[in-house]
Order: C-alpha cells, then sequence, then structure tokens
C-alpha cells in the first residue's frame, strides 16, 4: 500500500506539471497559452 501511495502521488504531481508546463510545448506544437510556462 505504501509503495502505491507513492505512486500515486507521482502520478498525481506528473500530471500537475505536465499541465502546467503544457505538453504541447514537448510535442513542439505551441498550442498553449504562454503565460502557462514558466
Amino acid at each position: 500500500m505504501f509503495f502505491a501511495n507513492i505512486l500515486a502521488g507521482i502520478g498525481s504531481l506528473l500530471a500537475n506539471v505536465s499541465s502546467t508546463a503544457c505538453l504541447g510545448v514537448i510535442w513542439d506544437e505551441p498550442e498553449c497559452p504562454k503565460s502557462l510556462i514558466k
């Protein structure tokens, strides 16, 4: 259960980072507002 909680935490963290940085940048598709990119 402990490792499951860690994986869940990492998963949610990555999801937050992805949505904040915008995956469009990673795929070279600048479809996201520049304000979302830190």
